[in-house]
Order: structure tokens, then sequence, then C-alpha cells
């Protein structure tokens, strides 16, 4: 650091220089050598505003640098690459997440594998934490490997109350049944308030018209509100198929029947002509309007409840009329029938 006579000097002053000597010195030479436009001219000024800060007890002296930092590394010392993390650490982990994050979804994009088989449990059932493993373990395990990525889709719907018309658009908290007797059934069943089943309401509308559903796994008032809108197909061969079980068995497993609503029989007419010779496997019971084995009926054999799934007014299973693979449904149907 200069010395006091050394700054005086730059300054152009004596050693008797007063403070204020010093302040109107230091503005005439700053206002001097700034006019002048040369590297002397800057090299001076550096000089007075040091001298100016020493005088006035306004310089600090510089910490001394580490030769360490001045090493230099892929063009910069690293003093100077400490000062580039310092102020880009945040921006460079931004970047580093978003990467990751377009990784991961493209990783995800192409290592996901399509649904080969769909199941939808609908109605007034508890899962009892496991039965979405419980079901695709099954599946996955007793279909020769026929079944690889099985999606399962559990719908807790209390079909016994009104409370969500499918022509309307919202919930009418109206029509629950508020009766005791309905408030302790409910209670068996969770996520029964208005607004989660006018979800689960239209996520099944949407699975039943756009996805190929293999098995329903129904309880009565689901069975009863969608077998008469053409959901599920005839059951009657595959009843046929199980009568080697024990007889105490095969009677435990009940048909189930339903008649085609009017307007979905109605809309068939037009194509009944075309139909009736193609239907050799009973399906002309549709456009009859006679009574069809949609479902068979297991409740008194615990195959729900090995599946983890608890309660509900009855226990029907069914196979959906827009299966991708109706034997292989069947089979699985069969099989858990058999496995009870």
């Amino acid at each position: 650091m200069l010395t006091r006579e050394e700054c005086l000097a730059i300054l152009e002053l004596d050693a008797s220089a007063s403070t204020w000597d010093i302040e109107n010195k230091y503005t005439i030479q700053v206002k001097k050598y700034r006019s002048i436009d040369s590297d002397e001219a800057r090299d001076h000024l550096d000089k007075i505003a040091m001298a100016y800060n020493i005088l006035t007890g306004r310089y600090v002296e510089p910490e001394p640098i580490n030769p360490k930092l001045e090493r230099v590394v892929a063009g910069k010392s690293l003093k100077q690459w400490q000062t580039v993390w310092h102020y880009g650490r945040w921006p460079l982990l931004a970047i580093v997440v978003a990467i990751v994050v377009v990784i991961y979804f493209i990783v995800s994009i192409a290592t996901n594998k399509p649904s080969d088989f769909s199941v939808v449990i609908m109605g007034s059932f508890s899962d009892g934490g496991s039965a979405v493993d419980t079901m695709t373990d099954y599946l996955q395990d007793n279909s020769d490997e026929k079944i690889t990525n099985p999606d399962i889709h559990y719908l807790p719907i209390d079909f016994s109350n009104a409370a969500f018309n499918p022509d309307e658009s919202e919930v009418d908290p109206s029509s629950l049944d508020m009766s005791a007797e309905s408030q302790e059934s409910s209670a068996l069943t969770p996520q029964f308030d208005p607004q989660s089943q006018y979800a689960y309401n239209m996520k099944l509308v949407t699975l039943l018209f756009s996805d190929e559903i293999d098995i329903f796994m129904s309880s009565q008032a689901a069975f009863d509100r969608y077998a008469p809108q053409g959901v599920f197909v005839d059951m009657a061969e595959l009843y046929e198929s199980l009568a080697d079980l024990p007889p105490e068995i095969l009677a435990e497993v009940k048909p189930v029947y339903a008649v085609l609503d009017e307007e979905t029989t109605d809309s068939s007419d037009d194509n009944s002509e075309s139909n009736e010779s193609d239907n050799t496997d009973g399906s002309t019971n549709i456009l009859t309007g006679e009574s069809v084995m949609y479902g068979l009926d297991i409740s008194g054999l615990d195959i729900f409840e090995g599946m983890d799934i608890w309660f509900g007014d009855g226990q029907i299973i069914s196979i959906g009329f827009k299966s991708r693979d109706s034997e292989l449904a069947g089979e699985m149907i069969a099989s858990m029938i058999r496995d009870y």
C-alpha cells in the first residue's frame, strides 16, 4: 500500500494539505485526466483514486489471491470458475432438472407397454388395499403368458342410490338415500360422496364406449343398470363348460339374465336382416328381446373376497361386449371359478 507521502505526491499536494485540500485537489485531478483519452491518463486516474481512498481512510486492502486459484482450467482460472459457479449454479440446476424430466418422459413413452387385457370392478365394493395388485398377479400367473400387462379399473360406485343420472350433467344430492340402513351400507364402501360418484360414473361411461373391456366384476345394482344396455355378452356357452364342476360348487354359480332395453333393441332393427344369418352364437336373442344370460352370480364362492374385494350387493362376473379376446376372458372366468 502507498505511503501518505506517495499519495500526496500523486495528488500534487504538500505535507501540510488539509482534508479540504485533498477533496478539492481530487475533484480537479479527476476532471483533468478524464478529459484525456489515453492509456496513461486512465492509469493515472486509477492511481489518483487509490491515493484519495488511502488518504481518506476508505481503502481496503484486497485479500491475497491463492496461487492455486490462478491455475488455468479450460481457458479460465479457478477463481473465474468459482465466480461462474456462484452466479450460474441455479440456472444450471434448472437445466439439469429439465433434461432429467425430458429423458424420463421419453423413456416412459418408449418403454410403456399398452394394456393387453382390461377388467372393470364396478359397484358398492370396498378395496381391501390390494385388489388391483391381486387381480393383476392372478391374470398374469394363470393366462399362460397371454396376459402380460392387464389394466384393472376399480370403480366403487353406489348404484343403489339414484344420485347420478347419466343423462344429467351433475349430481343431484337430494336424490341420495339418507336412511339409516343406507348410511350403514355406505359406511362399508368408501368414497361415496356425490362428487366422487360423479367422477367414477364419468370414468365408467368413458371406459364403456372407448375401451375394450374384457371382464366386468359387478354388483347386482351395477349389473341391473348396464346389462339391458348391451354392455355384456351371452355367457350360456361358458356356463355349460362348467358342467363338470362338483354339484355343490356348480350350485353356487347362478346364471343371471337380462333383457335389452327397447331403445337398444330398436337401434338394432335396421341391421337385423343382415345380422340374423350370422348370429349362430345366440346373439339373435338381442334382436328378439328374449332373456339372455349376461352374467354369472358367484357370490357364494368368495372369488371377489379372494381378490381382496369386499361387500357389495351381489357379485356378478361378465364378459364385455367389446372384449378384445372373449375366449381368453371366458378362460380367466372359468379359472377363477375352478380356483376359488
